[in-house]
């Protein structure tokens, strides 16, 4: 990217890999706990390995070329909510993801040469499939109960 006028750029990060955020609420007895969950999974496909060029004027008619990568990335997200008991444990799943591999190998020039590059040359392909399993455990901890379980509120003065 390229700041308009300046001439100078900028540069994002491109994060990619698997992010839980959860938002717990406890029920009013406190038996219950309910859990609103957004996983993301992103993937960056191929590294950035093509860009556009462009010409920008910058003052004084002066043209500057600039190179604008842009990532190419697979982003699976999901949206759930489920209530579950105190100390209980909860399985997602669904995010899966499915891939084709190739791949080419062969003796460099001579892998080129029509006969030769069978017998000199190997190609192997297949899939694969990734699934993603979240296990999360709800305990509703009352920080009274805990502090004397502990023994800490004998620590703290005026109690």
């Amino acid at each position: 990217c390229t700041t308009a006028g300046t001439g100078s750029a900028t540069t994002a990060v491109v994060q990619d890999g698997i992010v839980l955020d959860v938002r717990p609420t406890v029920s009013a007895d406190r038996k219950y706990v309910t859990l609103e969950m957004r996983p993301t999974v992103a993937t960056l496909l191929n590294p950035i390995n093509f860009g556009i060029t462009t010409f920008l004027g910058v003052g004084g008619g002066v043209n500057v070329i600039r190179t604008i990568e842009t990532p190419n990335m697979q982003v699976q997200r999901v949206r759930t909510t489920a209530t579950i008991p105190d100390g209980g444990t909860l399985l997602v799943g669904g995010l899966t993801a499915i891939s084709d591999i190739q791949y080419e190998s062969k003796v460099p020039l001579l892998g080129e040469v029509p006969l030769l590059s069978w017998l000199l040359s190997r190609n192997i392909s297949g899939s694969g499939q990734d699934c993603l399993l979240i296990l999360i455990r709800a305990k509703i901890t009352i920080m009274e109960e805990e502090e004397h379980i502990r023994g800490l509120d004998m620590l703290v003065p005026g109690r």
